[in-house]
């Protein structure tokens, strides 16, 4: 999903002797105006488990990838067709695990062999078992479960999505929350913290994007600037259609928790008692989420 973020420099920064960057988690849309701005002859992307199981490297430094399924000929994973709301591994009629082709999203699993052990978790045998997958293509393989979502290309090049449960698909396409999250937060106003998570709106397919967001003390949101922020930094199906105003949102431990909550909480006015507002698809305006508005989209009234 391309979101549109800006990487501004500042003078003098090209003026450096660094001539390659090895980085891990940077998003592939950051990946070129970094090296341009720093004036690198090579940005080479990773990706890896804390685990230790699969090792993916784009030495080619293909935009916008962070890795390859192969590395100096030898597999190290696949690509795996999942239910994004449930995290389950779709399987055909013999109970094997559905691949992905070229241009879809799915969960990374990385084969455990001898080149790459997956030794566990001390002390917690039910967390290890819950990252194998055992039988998963042949009888007798074992795959970790990185629940991490890649999109796979051509030549079998893989891009980072997000994580499982944190990404949902809307209009046919998949949606990062943890992106959309970000350029919410680059907003230059009054927010002070946000989390993004997909919500179900009856008769349509997929999750729609929702935005929990605390504002700064004393401050308050001029909502068609925020819009106008939106449209010109990330594409139409990426952005948010509801709005929660919350006072807090908790640390890290806690956050999944909380995301948890406002997913079943969903966008009902009789669940949610912080003030909601959504996306109206006719004016093009954020606007109060009121009951009588509720009503109206879960009649199919409203369309988005």
């Amino acid at each position: 999903m391309p979101l549109y973020l800006q990487f501004a420099g500042a003078a003098g920064d090209a003026d450096n002797p660094l001539d390659t960057v090895i980085c891990n988690g940077m998003w592939g849309g950051l990946i070129e105006p970094f090296r341009k701005r720093f004036n690198l002859r090579h940005v080479i992307e990773i990706y890896g488990t804390t685990e230790g199981v699969g090792s993916f490297i784009n030495h080619e430094e293909v935009l916008d990838k962070c890795g390859n399924l192969t590395l100096g000929g030898m597999r190290q994973g696949e690509v795996a067709r999942c239910n994004f709301d449930t995290g389950e591994l779709m399987r055909d009629d013999n109970g094997r695990v559905l691949k992905c082709e070229p241009g879809r999203v799915g969960v990374l699993l990385c084969e455990i062999n001898d080149l790459n052990p997956f030794t566990g978790y001390i002390n917690d045998e039910e967390a290890t078992q819950a990252k194998i997958v055992k039988n998963a293509f042949q009888d007798g393989d074992e795959y970790f479960n990185t629940y991490d979502l890649v999109e796979l290309d051509e030549g079998e090049y893989i891009s980072f999505v997000d994580r499982l449960g944190d990404a949902y698909r809307w209009k046919g396409k998949t949606v990062s929350a943890h992106q959309v999250a970000d350029v919410i937060m680059k907003y230059f106003g009054p927010i002070e913290d946000a989390t993004v998570y997909g919500v179900k709106i009856p008769g349509f397919e997929g999750r729609c994007g929702m935005a929990a967001i605390k504002f700064l003390e004393g401050e308050k949101m001029e909502w068609p600037k925020f819009l106008q922020y939106l449209n010109n930094r990330m594409p139409e199906h990426a952005r948010p259609l509801f709005f929660r105003v919350i006072d807090q949102i908790e640390g890290d431990e806690l956050l999944e928790d909380w995301k948890m909550n406002f997913k079943k909480d969903g966008f009902s006015p009789e669940v949610v008692k912080d003030p909601m507002f959504y996306l109206d698809p006719v004016k093009k305006a954020i606007m109060p989420l009121t009951p009588e508005v509720y009503k109206d989209i879960v009649d199919n009234k409203i369309q988005f």
